[in-house]
Formats: structure tokens, sequence, C-alpha cells
């Protein structure tokens, strides 16, 4: 019965690709494993060894060692999966989509007619986004949110008139992207980010990308030429304001990071290339 079903979804893969993982446990992919017998490679950018998330991910942990090949965008979360007896492990880049972000035709009718800066992101509970997002509208820096559980702050009244909206997906993400003057690049130091996705997606945008101070982010760019890296919300706040009065300034290092990233080979197609030849090996 369960064979019957899983051959309407797929039929002879030559491989199985799970993404994230999060709800796979290790009954699924034993039962993966032998009505297919192919490889199963995971792809999880998350950090699903950590502390933060430990309680979604207690499945995902059991089901490593089934895995034919485990691909992380952490070096801590690989080796803390070969502590959970991995067979192989792969650690990538993290990256940004061909197709979705690269959408040349795309006119936005409000093109940087947002003088604000945007943070795409949720409100994690202690991480203090809202009260960084708070001083830096008190610092008179113009902010525009988007977003879920915002209105779960204690600060909510305060920000939700910069609220913009809820979360965004497709053109509608690129959008606000392309949109704004400058876009933030929180952390998350519960999830030990060094670097999120977006610190690839908004430069691929066409945004101007604002990076919390990191090991990583340094690496990636070159401050003030590519990105502006800040390291609390005074400087953060002396950014954005100096970025809201520079159009050119602005317009060299949206140029600049841009081209960086874009020359990188980080869009899913190569890192995907990458993951099958590893696989092949």
């Amino acid at each position: 019965m369960l064979r019957s079903r899983l051959s309407e979804i797929i039929d002879e893969p030559d491989l199985l690709w799970v993404d994230g993982g999060q709800y796979f446990g290790p009954k699924i992919l034993s039962l993966l494993k032998y009505f297919y017998g192919v490889p199963i490679v995971l792809y999880n950018i998350d950090d699903p060894t950590g502390s933060r998330d430990a309680c979604h991910y207690v499945q995902f942990n059991k089901a490593i060692p089934l895995y034919s090949l485990c691909v992380f965008v952490r070096q801590e979360t690989a080796l803390e999966a070969l502590a959970l007896r991995a067979k192989r492990v792969l650690v990538v880049s993290r990256s940004y989509d061909e197709v979705c972000h690269l959408q040349k035709g795309l006119t936005c009718p409000t093109h940087r007619h947002h003088q604000s800066a945007s943070f795409i992101g949720t409100n994690i509970k202690g991480e203090n986004r809202d009260m960084f997002l708070l001083s830096l509208i008190q610092q008179g820096c113009p902010i525009r949110i988007y977003g879920v559980r915002w209105e779960k702050s204690p600060f909510w009244t305060q920000l939700q008139s910069f609220h913009a909206g809820n979360q965004l997906i497709g053109a509608n993400y690129v959008k606000a992207i392309k949109s704004a003057q400058a876009c933030l690049g929180l952390l998350s130091h519960q999830n030990r980010d060094l670097i999120t996705t977006r610190s690839l997606e908004i430069p691929a945008c066409a945004g101007v990308f604002c990076a919390e101070l990191s090991s990583e982010h340094q690496l990636l760019y070159e401050n003030n030429i590519e990105a502006l890296i800040w390291s609390d919300s005074e400087s953060c706040a002396l950014s954005v304001r100096g970025l809201l009065l520079d159009g050119h300034r602005r317009a060299s290092i949206q140029k600049a990071g841009t081209s960086h990233v874009r020359a990188m080979g980080v869009g899913n197609e190569d890192i995907c290339r990458h993951i099958l030849s590893v696989v092949g090996q």
C-alpha cells in the first residue's frame, strides 16, 4: 500500500533529496531506503544540532545515520552530525536562487523610493531584534519591517507603524529588497549564525546590504565597498543615515556587492551541481 502511494509521487528515482528533513525520522528513512535502494541526500541550512530548536529536531538527529550524504552550511553542524554517526558530511556555502533572485525583467514601481532601511525577518524570542530596531528608530533611522511575530513584541505599539507586511516570497521579496535604500542583515546568535542566506540574497537581488559584524561577513565583503558592516545599533544607524544622504555612494556599494555575489558561483544550481558531483564519487 505504502509502496503504491510512493510510486504515485516518484517512480524509479536515481536519488532522493530531502530538503530540510525536520519531519523525517528513522522510520520514514528506513522505508525509503527499503523501497528505493538509491542514495538519499539530506540538505539542511538550519542549525539542527544546535540548542535553539533542539526540540524540533529529535527525530531528525536519530535519522542522520541513515542518509548517504548529509549536507550542511555550518562546520560545527557537520562535526556534530559525525558524532551522531553520519556516514558522510559535506559543508557548502549558503546560496541565492538564479531564477527568483535574478529577475532581470522585474520592475518595481517604488524602486528605491522608500527612503528607509528594511529588515526582512522574524521576531525571534530572546534575540532582542525588536529592541535593536526600536533603537534605530529612536536614532532617527526610517525603518520598514517585514515578517511575522512582531505583534508579540512588548514594543509592538512603538513598532506597529513601521511594520510593512508579513512573510515575503517570490517577486514580492525581491521587490521589497529593490525598493529599499538598504537592507539590514541581522544574525541569530541562538542559531550560531555568522552569516545567513540573506547575506547572499540581498546583494543578488540588487539590494544594498548592511551586515551585522561577524568573521564571515568580514571575509565575504569588503566593508564600505561591497557592503556596510556594523557592530552595534549606533554604528548601524550612522551607516544607514549616511546612505540615505549619499545616493552615489549607495549606488556604488550596491553595484559592487551585486557583482561580487553573482561572480562567486554560489547560486542554488551551482551548489546542487557540487553536491551531486560529491554523491557520485
